[in-house]
């Protein structure tokens, strides 16, 4: 099977723009030099094109021989993940741990631990989120264990260590949680 790397794809567009640069500096009219860089940019186009149909096949084939995927998990993989909440904190989320007012995402349960995962989004930017989700720590009797940089901190009091990081990625805000007891 025949796969065109990138260089041969690049070389047929350099070759349609040296041509279509080269005859209009040669003298050539520009009608010639068009025709011959629409010729070249018609052979890298067939050249992107025999690409995709390898790649099409080459992906068509792997099917074939992988066969289907087994997606069972072996016996001895625990298969109870704990509770977890999809947009709602999960029944047996701890009443003692304090959160940012913003929308819950998800919440679970760290299997066989004290731990907890809780993602959160809001409309604010990220470094009002962090300083909102800190202030309701530190209002409720965490202490900072270390300075907070770049919108994350940990926090404790004598019964949780709190991992908070705050995100802002294309205008939307997530508030992160890893919770585990001491």
């Amino acid at each position: 099977m025949r796969t065109p790397s990138l260089k041969r794809l690049a070389g047929a567009a350099a070759t349609a723009l040296f041509l279509a640069g080269g005859l209009t500096a040669c003298g050539s009219d520009a009608d010639d030099a068009e025709d011959a860089a629409s010729d070249a940019l018609a052979s890298a186009s067939d050249i992107a094109e025999s690409a995709e149909e390898d790649v099409s096949d080459a992906l068509e084939s792997a099917e074939s021989e992988l066969g289907e995927v087994d997606t069972e998990l072996p016996e001895d993989v625990p298969s109870d993940l704990g509770e977890a909440g999809l947009n709602e904190l999960p029944e047996d989320f701890p009443g003692d741990i304090p959160l940012a007012d913003a929308d819950i995402v998800s919440a679970a349960a760290a299997p066989g631990t004290d731990g907890w995962a809780v993602v959160m989004e809001t409309d604010a930017a990220a470094d009002d989120a962090f300083g909102q989700a800190e202030g309701v720590l530190l209002d409720n009797g965490y202490d900072a264990d270390s300075p907070a940089v770049a919108n994350a901190g940990v926090y404790s009091n004598k019964n949780w260590t709190i991992a908070l990081a705050v995100t802002e990625v294309t205008g939307s805000t997530t508030i992160n949680y890893g919770i585990t007891a001491k």
